[in-house]
């Protein structure tokens, strides 16, 4: 299985690493999950908007690989931004659990154009 894939397979993972700094040490209601999520605070909350903003991403990653996998752009250049686009979304989680918001965004800037050079790549075939 190509690199890229493999580092799809690692996105559609990371949103859940954050979660576990969401419960905490409140008691989740599985009742009413978002009447919870709306009462964290902290870690807690910025752990669950990681959560989120790393599902958001997923999508355009994910299409970004299977575009440029479809279209065969080249690898030397698609498997680099693949594995930079997973550093920076790791970095990117730590900064948010940190509350490094300013750090937090140039390294979402990162990730973001590791995805759009990406779907770029096509552009080399």
């Amino acid at each position: 299985m190509p690199i890229e894939f493999w580092c799809v397979f690692i996105a559609i993972l990371m949103p859940y690493v954050p979660l576990y700094w969401v419960k905490g040490e409140k008691s989740y209601d599985n009742a009413q999950p978002r009447a919870y999520y709306q009462s964290l605070q902290g870690v807690q909350a910025r752990a669950m908007a990681c959560h989120q903003n790393h599902n958001e991403a997923l999508v355009y990653f994910a299409a970004a690989v299977l575009s440029s996998q479809i279209l065969h752009a080249p690898h030397a250049i698609t498997a680099p931004l693949c594995i930079a686009f997973i550093v920076f979304r790791v970095l990117y989680t730590a900064c948010y659990i940190a509350n490094k918001p300013t750090l937090r965004s140039l390294i979402w800037v990162g990730g973001f154009f590791s995805a759009v050079g990406v779907m770029l790549s096509v552009a080399l075939v």
